[in-house]
């Protein structure tokens, strides 16, 4: 029996952000509504598995000023885009890309332009 299931513990996937790449992203308003749907393609140049990493969202104006930000973690993405939270224990495979949708509420925001960074906590 191994150490971590006699004491309930658990061991996370390494957690590199700088060998994790955005390959594409794009925001766009719901149109008639507050809401906004973010699409992004991260890669990870690992050569080993690695956890999913936390994204943050900063939504800014004309100026590139920032007017909101926001953490998803990847049981918020995971559930934005349909996939069960169990995925999470899967981790991302070395050189795979994962797909990510977020859609939330920017109400009364009127943004022009966006930064999405990945991190890990």
């Amino acid at each position: 029996m191994s150490a971590c299931r006699l004491y309930a513990c658990k061991v996370a996937w390494p957690a590199h952000a700088e060998l994790l790449t955005i390959i594409g992203s794009e925001l766009a308003a719901i149109p008639g509504t507050d809401v906004i749907e973010l699409n992004a393609a991260l890669r990870s140049r690992a050569n080993f598995i690695m956890g999913l990493p936390a994204l943050e969202v900063t939504l800014t104006d004309t100026l590139n000023r920032t007017i909101a930000r926001k953490v998803f973690l990847p049981v918020d993405y995971l559930a934005s885009s349909g996939e069960p939270s169990s995925r999470i224990d899967d981790g991302l495979a070395p050189g795979s890309d994962l797909s990510v949708r977020l859609v939330f509420e920017a109400r009364g925001l009127n943004a022009a332009g966006f930064v999405l960074y990945p991190f890990y906590l």
